[in-house]
């Protein structure tokens, strides 16, 4: 999983803004030869998601932002699903990277 962030970090001048959702991060990330994450990071966590437990999830900021400068985080309350509040949260992520 996580090929998002490894794709940004394979080939950073070619991807502008990574959005990830109820996902999980690279293992090998600070073990392996990847890039510094040069595009817009908008990753969205539930806390009862079943596959990413939030005593894993809770870390993810701080991992994302030794990888990636622009780091956006939001925790949200539900499963592992698109959130409902989520539409509220990414289309002002996607203007502000976008202009």
């Amino acid at each position: 999983m996580a090929l998002n962030y490894r794709l940004a970090s394979t080939y950073p001048d070619a991807i502008r803004g990574v959005i990830a959702i109820c996902g999980g991060l690279p293992g090998d990330w600070d073990t392996s030869a990847y890039q510094p994450i040069r595009a817009s990071v908008l990753h969205i966590a539930s806390r009862e998601d079943e596959y990413y437990p939030l005593d894993k999830t809770e870390a993810y900021p701080e991992t994302l932002r030794r990888h990636a400068a622009d780091v956006e985080f939001q925790l949200t309350d539900g499963g592992h699903r698109m959130p409902g509040s989520a539409s509220g949260v990414v289309m002002p992520w996607l203007r502000r990277i976008l202009s």
